[in-house]
């Protein structure tokens, strides 16, 4: 036992020495799989098996990489693929289908409902999927700002609290349509049927 507690020292220091040569060097990391001490005095002995840890040369390329080139081609197609889809939607023909109200609000009703069906697919995708899509919300926000800004005369303090009050309601939104396509129609049925035709409703009462 001693002898293998000196294999397994040695082991670590000529890891912790690998580390800063180059990549091809650095040796695997020895890990237990219950996370117990690997090396004891008593009778139990877990089995320990061999995890490849990635360099520090790869990480900090991949990171210069992504900051560098990756990040605005990401950038570039959440923006994209925000214009080329929701853009090109036919606003007043939907509101006219579904009996809404031609408003802001409306306006952001259906996009956001566009807009989380773009975000189910990149999902898919990966990584890359996760960055065009964190673009894709930030394309969305920009193209609210920019049209809070033609409502006309209102005071900049209640748009803001307004477009706060969007803000909450579109994560609440995006989860509840995400439970509805984890379950099943009735419930994403339910989650539309609250987020749109429901809002629909109550300021056609107003």
């Amino acid at each position: 036992m001693a002898l293998l507690n000196n294999k397994v020292i040695l082991f670590y220091k000529i890891n912790k020495f690998c580390k800063y040569l180059s990549p091809s060097w650095t040796l695997p990391i020895l890990s237990n799989i219950d996370r117990r001490q690997i090396c004891t005095n008593s009778i139990n002995f877990a089995s320990a098996k061999l995890v490849y840890k990635e360099s520090l040369y790869n990480r900090v390329k991949e990171k210069v990489y992504y900051h560098a080139f990756q990040k605005y081609v990401h950038r570039t197609k959440g923006f994209l693929l925000y214009r080329h889809s929701c853009d090109s939607l036919d606003y007043v023909s939907f509101m006219k289908d579904y009996d809404m109200p031609d408003t802001f609000f409306s306006w952001f009703l259906i996009t956001e409902l566009h807009v989380w069906m773009l975000m189910v697919r990149l999902m898919a995708i990966g990584d890359e999927g996760m960055g065009i899509r964190y673009n894709l919300i930030a394309a969305l926000w920009q193209d609210t700002d920019v049209r809070k800004k033609q409502l006309g005369n209102i005071r900049d303090s209640a748009v803001r609290h307004q477009i706060q009050e969007i803000g909450y309601q579109f994560n609440a939104a995006i989860l509840s349509y995400d439970e509805g396509l984890l379950s099943d129609d009735h419930v994403l049925a339910g989650a539309i049927w609250r987020r749109i035709f429901a809002w629909t409703v109550i300021l056609q009462n107003v």
